[in-house]
């Protein structure tokens, strides 16, 4: 088994969303790649950059970041070529390894334009080591970007200028192997450029101290958050049903929150969310683990908190109706 680190960089509409091409919308221009052994060790390098077929000039904001130009680009080579040779370069077995979810979702995007056939399993998993670092540096729950990472760690910079691929995948390959692996390395992600295309096929996803359960693909986002599956919850550590202590609500970003307890592990809390895939389709993503008597005091609280906006909401929407009725307070 081999780790794949790698980063791409990638170009947009110049001309704005309105004009881009929905099937591409971020067209990959550059792959960088480190393959490093299972031991961690450097065993090899891919770099190269990618002829441009789709947007013939750089957006602005990718122009200012980059360090070289369009003209560069034009002596690049197709990326169909590029591509089968990087994952000629990964091998049979890789890990894959990136800063943050993105490069996965494009690299897959970018395959499907050319319709190159998908080689990897499902679900597909691989690391990320911006969650990685988070986890093993910080809270779990912040993300900082590779340059500030790398500031942060003091490392040594002599790769060259951030947001080149090569270089960045020499950066995030540096933080990689600073990350404790035996603590954190079951903390996998899942990516989610194809979702399961029925209940059978649907992800159960068990790390250990947590459960992540993808479901398939519904075409209104309505049916997804509603589905039974969803919402209906057992233990992942014993498979036993759960009790349930503070049953789904809602917050106003959409995020479904509740509260369990089984009789053998005691208080596992859960939230979920309803997304869209690149192909239209709305999926559910829920994620259930154990938690404390804090734990459970937040999740009442943040309930609480939901129930008051809701309440104050509801008052605005009356005081309005009133004002349309032409009614006054005396």
């Amino acid at each position: 088994m081999n780790y794949i680190v790698f980063d791409l960089e990638w170009n947009q509409c110049p001309e704005g969303r309105e004009k881009q091409n929905p099937a591409l919308p971020f067209e990959i221009i550059e792959i960088g790649a480190i393959r490093l052994t299972e031991d961690l060790r450097p065993d090899g390098e891919f770099s190269a950059l990618i002829s441009p077929k789709v947007y013939h000039s750089l957006h602005y904001q990718v122009r200012r970041m980059l360090s070289y130009t369009m003209k560069d680009l034009k002596k690049g080579r197709p990326f169909p070529e590029v591509c089968r040779e990087f994952l000629a370069f990964a091998g049979e077995d890789p890990t894959f390894v990136t800063w943050g979810p993105g490069d996965l979702t494009e690299l897959e995007r970018n395959m499907a334009f050319y319709r190159i056939p998908n080689p990897f399993p499902m679900p597909f998993l691989y690391l990320d080591a911006q969650k990685l670092y988070s986890l093993q540096n910080q809270d779990g729950k912040k993300r900082l970007s590779l340059e500030n990472a790398f500031r942060e760690l003091g490392l040594d910079k002599e790769e060259g200028h951030f947001h080149r691929a090569i270089a960045d995948a020499r950066y995030t390959s540096d933080i990689f192997q600073t990350i404790d692996l035996k603590r954190f390395g079951h903390y996998k992600s899942v990516d989610l450029y194809r979702i399961p295309d029925s209940r059978a096929k649907e992800y159960h996803l068990n790390f250990g101290t947590y459960e992540k359960y993808v479901t398939r693909g519904f075409t209104e986002r309505e049916s997804a958050m509603k589905n039974k599956d969803l919402q209906q919850a057992r233990c992942y550590i014993c498979g036993k049903p759960l009790t349930k202590k503070v049953r789904w609500f809602v917050d106003n970003q959409g995020h479904a929150y509740g509260l369990f307890s089984c009789p053998e592990h005691g208080l596992i809390k859960g939230r979920f969310r309803v997304r869209q895939a690149p192909s239209g389709l709305y999926y559910g993503i829920r994620i259930l683990k154990q938690t404390d008597e804090k734990g459970a005091a937040r999740i009442r609280l943040r309930k609480e908190k939901e129930a008051e906006r809701m309440r104050r909401k509801a008052e605005e929407a009356k005081k309005e109706e009133r004002k349309k009725d032409g009614w006054q307070a005396p």
